[in-house]
């Protein structure tokens, strides 16, 4: 409880950024991140389904909070334009409603904070259209792959090459090329280490699959593993040490 708190901390400087946006026309960095705003994106992931689950399991301190605390952490990611944290963070909900029918009404209620949420983002920008004369799109609803399918032909082109020992231990940093990571924990692995690599994401497989089988493993926390991973897909998640701990923390 106290890690989901002080995680939400950052997001109450949202609001400055949004008044300073609307007013000035300009948006400043609310997270106060160095060189990447996606390190809080993918921390915050496995910390809505941390706070998923205190509040399915009744925890005193969360109930009155709970839409609070959500709105909050998507809020930023809504703003962000953190495409990859919003899928994850769909799918994880989307597992839970499938499979805990005790729950759907929870997660009936964390979708509709998170559209109220986006309701928020939408008609930010909508003043900030009005009063500048401008039409600024919404930055979420972008239809690049920011740099990934290019950055991962680029490397695969690499590995092809040397197949069975791969490319190297953060190759990317040895290189020219604009971004300095995968943004994909899965080919990151296979492309920078070969076959070791493929071998651990194996055994990574294996034990995950132990977990979501496991009947003493709450759906909330499940959830959140399958967010988590659907995350790593596209992210920095599991390169970024303060989303590392994050998550290392969910799993463990």
């Amino acid at each position: 409880f106290i890690l989901i708190i002080t995680s939400i901390v950052p997001s109450l400087f949202l609001f400055i950024s949004i008044k300073k946006f609307i007013i000035e026309g300009a948006w400043y960095d609310w997270q106060m991140n160095y060189d990447s705003i996606r390190v809080y994106d993918s921390f915050i992931v496995p910390i809505i389904f941390l706070a998923i689950y205190l509040k399915s399991i009744n925890y005193k301190y969360i109930s009155y909070i709970y839409p609070f605390i959500v709105f909050l952490l998507t809020l930023g990611l809504w703003f962000d334009g953190a495409r990859a944290a919003l899928l994850s963070v769909l799918m994880g909900l989307v597992v839970v409603f499938i499979f805990s029918k005790q729950h759907r009404k929870l997660v009936l209620g964390t979708a509709a904070v998170t559209l109220f949420s986006f309701a928020v983002y939408h008609l930010t920008y909508y003043f900030y259209n009005q009063i500048h004369d401008i039409e600024k799109s919404l930055n979420v609803i972008r239809t690049s792959s920011s740099g990934r399918w290019e950055l991962w032909s680029y490397v695969y082109q690499k590995w092809i090459e040397q197949p069975w020992k791969g490319v190297g231990g953060n190759f990317l940093a040895t290189t020219n090329y604009p971004l300095n990571h995968l943004h994909n924990f899965y080919l990151k692995l296979i492309f920078e280490w070969g076959v070791l690599g493929f071998i651990f994401l194996c055994w990574i497989f294996y034990q995950l699959k132990k977990v979501l089988t496991s009947n003493d493993v709450h759906i909330a926390l499940k959830a959140g593993i399958c967010a988590v991973a659907v995350d790593a897909f596209f992210s920095g998640n599991l390169v970024y040490p303060a989303s590392q701990i994050s998550i290392v923390l969910l799993l463990g």
